[in-house]
């Protein structure tokens, strides 16, 4: 079993909705959360969103990151070459096949080539 997981709010509020949030420290004997998931749970509840109670959920801590552990993790997930990343998104064109039936996208084909 991991000894440690550190959360995003996802994990948290689908396994709540779910019925199953105790899965988390079945495969996890620690779970951490940032101080935004603890805002993000709270402006959440204000809006209505089925989200857990932390009071009631004694296994999670929360810790604030430490500005040199992200640098350090961020540095270590560096490619090799020592370059940094570089992320290629592809443009879309209108007739991209992912826009067929996109809210929005055009029914109208005729511009397509």
């Amino acid at each position: 079993m991991p000894e440690a997981v550190i959360s995003n709010t996802s994990p948290l509020q689908y396994l709540y909705q779910l019925g199953e949030l105790e899965l988390l420290p079945r495969f996890y004997q620690q779970v951490t959360i940032p101080p935004a998931v603890v805002q993000e749970l709270v402006d959440g509840h204000a809006l209505g969103v089925a989200l857990p109670v932390l009071a009631q959920v004694p296994w999670v801590q929360v810790q604030a990151p430490i500005t040199a552990q992200v640098w350090q993790v961020a540095s270590s997930r560096a490619p090799a070459s020592g370059k940094p990343w570089r992320w290629r998104w592809p443009r879309p064109t209108p007739c991209s096949s992912w826009m067929t039936g996109a809210p929005g996208a055009s029914a109208d084909s005729s511009h397509c080539g």
